[in-house]
């Protein structure tokens, strides 16, 4: 079974590098249950070629609510060739072809100012702890994108594969306090989970949505579940990895070329486009 997921993690990674899909049975059989989904994810985050021509590993991005029973979310891997930070005078735009996009995200990011080990006797770590580990939360736009192409394509086929990840546009970096004060860029907990985000394009509104829409609730209770999920398979959150919490509102609706306007409302925007 791990000759298999090594396999897949190996033909995957050679999709994200070329740009071509996979639409080759034979190079990505069905994926048969949750344990190799997480497994094709340590081999992609171990890959070498990760390392020296994606970016390497840098984080993990949260979703897949209900797309597996028993399971209140899944996460997938994010590596640094799909970041960009808006805020630093970098282009703001991803390549569509180049990483297969097809869906555009809002979500609340979060890199970690300390590792989150695996506590002793397995206990659980509290939301008010993995909070407290935050060094920035940063408004992101994900970009969804994808490495196979299969009619028949199950919910664990697309898990498997990075859970659709593709880029993230990060804008604005605040610092987590118990009290919100936008002006020195502090943000409480409760302020993200009351947050409302939309997706205009070309000046239109397509979307909008609440943080409740987050695994478990909010930006913060999907975090904690990601970090004690890590943990209870041997695991864990480092200093400096980024997790983007999960969508706050979904649209495929888009096009290369189109000018995207992200707003978090009361926490700032990001503008951006999909370049071809």
């Amino acid at each position: 079974a791990n000759d298999i997921c090594q396999s897949i993690a190996d033909n995957l990674v050679a999709a994200w590098i070329s740009s071509v899909l996979l639409d080759d049975r034979d190079k990505y059989p069905s994926i048969q249950n949750i344990e190799q989904v997480y497994n094709v994810h340590e081999a992609l985050k171990a890959h070498k070629e990760v390392a020296t021509k994606l970016g390497g590993f840098v984080g993990y991005k949260q979703g897949g609510i209900g797309a597996v029973q028993g399971h209140p979310a899944v996460y997938g891997v994010l590596f640094g060739c799909g970041l960009v930070d808006s805020e630093k005078g970098t282009r703001s735009c991803l390549s569509q072809s180049k990483y297969n996009l097809f869906g555009l995200e809002p979500e609340v990011g979060f890199i970690l100012a300390r590792d989150l080990p695996q506590k002793a006797e397995n206990e659980a770590y509290t939301e008010k702890e993995v909070f407290d580990a935050v060094g920035e939360i940063v408004l992101c736009l994900e970009c969804c994108g994808k490495r196979i192409q299969f009619e028949d394509a199950s919910s664990l086929d697309k898990l498997a594969d990075s859970s659709c990840a593709g880029g993230v546009i990060m804008g604005k970096r605040f610092k987590p306090g118990k009290m919100t004060n936008i002006s020195e860029k502090t943000i409480s907990s409760q302020t993200l989970t009351d947050l409302k985000a939309s997706i205009e394009i070309n000046g239109e509104e397509k979307c909008s949505g609440r943080a409740t829409s987050n695994p478990l609730g909010s930006p913060v209770a999907s975090l904690t579940w990601c970090a004690n999920h890590l943990n209870s398979r041997g695991l864990m959150l480092k200093s400096g990895e980024l997790v983007i919490a999960g969508a706050i509102c979904k649209l495929k609706d888009f096009a290369a070329g189109d000018k995207i306007n992200v707003k978090f409302e009361g926490l700032g925007a990001i503008d951006c486009f999909i370049d071809e």
